[in-house]
C-alpha cells in the first residue's frame, strides 16, 4: 500500500533478537549539536572507520555507517556511509581526507 514504517535502531535490535538474527555491531551513540555538526560527526566517525574489521580481524575495516534518527519524527531515518582512510586508499579512491569518492558519486547519480 506504499506505507513504510522505519523501526528505530532499538526496535531493529529487539526484533532481530526475537527472530534470533544478528545485527551489525553498534560502535557508539551520540547526539550531534546543531552548530558545526559536520565537523563534530567527522571527528567521531573517522577514528571508528579505521582499524581491523570487527567481524573478521584478518582484514581492515571498510568503514562505518551512520544512522541518523530524528526523535521528533520517528519515521525519518537516514543512513550515511563513511569509508575509512586506509580502505579508501587501498581501493584507490582517496589519496587524502578531503578527496571525493567517485564510486559514491556514480551510485548517487544512478539512483536519481
Amino acid at each position: 500500500d506504499g506505507y513504510v514504517l522505519e523501526y528505530s535502531w532499538d526496535m531493529v535490535r529487539a526484533r532481530a533478537k526475537e527472530l534470533d538474527l544478528e545485527v551489525v555491531p553498534e560502535l557508539t551513540r551520540f547526539i550531534a549539536p546543531n552548530r558545526d555538526t559536520q565537523d563534530f560527526i567527522l571527528n567521531i566517525v573517522r577514528p571508528l572507520s579505521d582499524g581491523p574489521d570487527l567481524l573478521d580481524p584478518s582484514h581492515i575495516r571498510e568503514g562505518v555507517c551512520l544512522r541518523v534518527e530524528d526523535p521528533n519524527s520517528p519515521n525519518d531515518v537516514e543512513i550515511y556511509k563513511y569509508k575509512g582512510y586506509s580502505f579508501a586508499t587501498l581501493e584507490g579512491i582517496r589519496t587524502n581526507e578531503d578527496a571525493i569518492d567517485e564510486e559514491e558519486i556514480q551510485t548517487i547519480s544512478e539512483t536519481e
